[in-house]
Formats: C-alpha cells, structure tokens, sequence
C-alpha cells in the first residue's frame, strides 16, 4: 500500500494592483468680470437704472480690484445728473485699480466739468507717472494749468507734447484760448508768444495773441499780431475784423472802415462763423462811418448788404447803431429788442451800452449782466465789465462764475502756416 506523502502547498502569491492615479476635480471656470459686466450694461442701456446700479454695485463687492464696476456705477449717477456721486464712484475706481488710465481719463474730464482744474491738473499728473511721454495727457495736463492762469506749467507741457509729436502745434492755440477763458488774458498772451516762437507761422495763434492783448487793453501790441497775422494770411476774417476793432480805438477811421469792409467780404465766404463775423464787421463799418459823420453813407452800405444777403441780424443791428449816432435813442433800442428776443447775444451788448448812455441805469445793468451771463471773455466782455463798472456795480458780485468751455481745433481746422 503505498505510503502517503504530506505536500507542502507554497500559496501562491496574489498580484499587487498597480495605483492608479485619480484626477482631483477643478472647479468650473466662471464668467468672467468682462462677460458679467454685459448685464448692467444692458440694463443700463434699457434705461433700468436701479436694476443696473444693483448689479454694478454687486460687481464692485466681487472685484474689489476692478475699476470697471465703479465705472458704471459713475456713469448711471451722470444719467441721473449726480456728479457729486459720480466724482466719489470715479474716485473709487481709481482707488481700486490704480493702473486703469481710463478711470483717470473719466476722473479728470469731470473734476474739468465741475471746474476743479486743479483736481484735474493732479489728476493727469498722476497718469504721466504711467505714462509721461504721452502727448495727449502733457496736452491735457496743460490745459487744466491754463484755466488755472498757470502760464509756465502749461507750456512747459505743450513743449514736452511738441517734442514727443511735433503735430501738436494746434494745441498752442486751444491752451491759450483755455487761458483766455479763464479771463487770465496775460497767461494767454504769454503762451501765445512761446507758441509762435516754435511755430511762427500759425495764422490763428497770432489772432488769440491779439485778441488777449486787446482785452488787456494794450492796443498798440494787438495790432501788431492782427497785422502779423494779416502778412501771413490776407484772406483772415478775424484779423481784419479785430484790427479795424483797435484801429476804431485809435481814431485811424479810415482805415477801420476799410479793414471791417474787408472782413465782412472773406467772412461771407467762409462757413457759419466767418459768415456771423462778417457780417458784425459790415455792421461796425456801417456804426463807424456814421460816427464819421457819413450817416447816409452808412446806411446806403448796410442797404447794399441787405438786398445781397438778406436781413442778417448784424445787419439789422447796424441800423440801430447808426441810429445810435445820429441820436434816435428810441428808435435805436426799438430796433435792438426784437433781436434780443430772438436770442442774438450782441444786440444784448448794445441794447445796454446804449441805455448807459440814455441814463437808463437798471436797463442798462440788466442788459450787460445778462451779456456776460452768456459771453465769459475776450474784449468785448471787458468793455461791458468796465461800463458795470461806471454803473457803480462789480461785475464779479452779480455773475456767477462757471467753468468755460475751450474751443477746440483739431490738426485739420487750424491754419498751422499752411
């Protein structure tokens, strides 16, 4: 029988799984600020202005980094006529986001609005830290200085910009008429004068020269520029214009007759402003010659205009000058109040110059109040400061100061010497 045999069972070894590596869930991407931000907008562009503010304002909660949402928030408070709100909404916007140069640029531009130009000037100081060769900032920069009468910061800006962009010239002139309409008329003057040191031959930088000249009441300087300007371009309607102006002051009558002519000739040809120039330069040649004595003379000339060009109310202004000079106060003021009610800014002028000289104080003060709650500067504005003046009242307790608009020209408009 055969023997039994014990077997030793070796077990058999079970395979260790190899680990497999698990992915750790990331989280789904969000919207981003920029796709989040397209509902208050819309909401905004509906005009559903709470609903957008809410949004916005949730958005500032998310993105405390952002300036955008603050952004917005200023813009609906704009909509809404706040400003004060607004400031304080773009005031956080470039506190939340310091690098964001569009939330200063909106910063500044308003702090311009409200007439803060020395908020403004700091502000786009503080933009030229990030970007201080940018010529259209040292532009903007400038311009604040100059409503300011701050002459040497604004052309130490406007040289800086030139020398960046040497197509900047143009500038010269919206910094100088910002100066000018500040009524800082020396500030102006002396911007001019660097100006056309570097562009010599810029027509309507030396008219503003002049201009501001004149309002300083130095005559012999201004018609030196209006007569500069004239030998650069003898087809400028202003220079004529303003310089037959100072001529009339100087007692030269003949020759103011022959430059106001002048003038209203190219002004016609121009557009709509040379045009109202031209034909406030037939009206002066016609107020001129009936000074003069040549009462029938001037108004045969205004009768010539009018069969060419209609009943302008210049022209028609005109007529109530001569009247004026002949002595038919009645019949001048008779002519003038109709074109006051129409809205023509310069029958206000003349309406109350002539009723300064009738002894008509109140109607007088009324008038050249109301011309200079309407016209900010230039000479003609110094004239009515002055005859308030002779009235025995201050022209700064009775007119409320408000920031004025610069005109500006664009590279295309202005002259440049061309």
């Amino acid at each position: 029988m055969p023997s039994e045999r014990a077997e030793t069972l070796t077990p058999t070894p079970t395979p260790t799984p190899a680990p497999t590596s698990t992915s750790t869930p990331s989280p789904t991407p969000g919207p981003s600020l920029e796709e989040l931000i397209g509902t208050p907008n819309a909401l905004a562009a509906a005009a559903n202005l709470d609903a957008a503010s809410v949004q916005f304002k949730s958005l500032t909660d998310l993105y405390t980094n952002r300036a955008e949402p603050w952004m917005g928030l200023a813009g609906l408070a704009l909509r809404q006529g706040d400003t004060a709100s607004a400031l304080d909404y773009l005031r956080e916007a470039v506190e939340a986001e310091p690098t964001n140069l569009d939330a200063y640029r909106q910063l500044a531009l308003l702090q311009e609005q409200l007439g803060l130009y020395e908020n403004a000037a700091r502000t786009y100081g503080t933009m030229l830290h990030q970007r201080p060769n940018d010529p259209d900032i040292l532009v903007a920069r400038a311009t604040a200085n100059a409503r300011l009468g701050f002459a040497e910061d604004a052309i130490r800006d406007l040289e800086a910009a030139q020398a960046v962009d040497p197509y900047r010239q143009y500038a010269w002139l919206n910094i100088a008429a910002a100066s000018a309409g500040g009524r800082f008329y020396e500030a102006a003057a002396q911007i001019a004068d660097v100006g056309l040191e570097a562009n010599p031959d810029m027509v309507s930088l030396q008219v503003e020269r002049g201009l501001a000249l004149l309002a300083l009441d130095q005559q012999a300087e201004a018609l030196d520029a209006f007569s500069t300007a004239i030998r650069l371009d003898s087809n400028n309607t202003r220079a004529y214009h303003w310089r037959g102006r100072v001529l009339a002051a100087m007692g030269q009558s003949d020759k103011a007759i022959s430059d106001f002519k002048r003038a209203g000739e190219l002004g016609i040809q121009e557009g709509i402003e040379g045009t109202s120039e031209g034909y406030e330069a037939m009206a002066d040649a016609a107020d001129l010659l009936a000074q003069s004595g040549k009462v029938d003379d001037a108004f045969a000339y205004l009768a010539q205009q009018v069969i060419h060009y209609g009943s302008q109310d210049a022209l028609l202004m005109g007529y109530a000058r001569i009247d004026y000079r002949r002595g038919n106060t009645q019949s001048a003021l008779g002519r003038l109040t109709p074109l006051v009610r129409d809205g023509f800014v310069p029958a206000l002028y003349w309406r109350g110059v002539i009723n300064q000289a009738a002894g008509n104080r109140e109607d007088a003060i009324r008038d050249l109040t109301s011309f200079l709650q309407v016209r900010r500067s230039g000479p003609d504005v110094e004239a009515a400061r002055r005859a308030l003046n002779d009235l025995g009242v201050d022209p700064d307790s009775i007119i409320s100061p408000t920031p004025t608009p610069t005109p500006l020209v664009n590279p295309a408009e202005d002259d440049g010497g061309d």
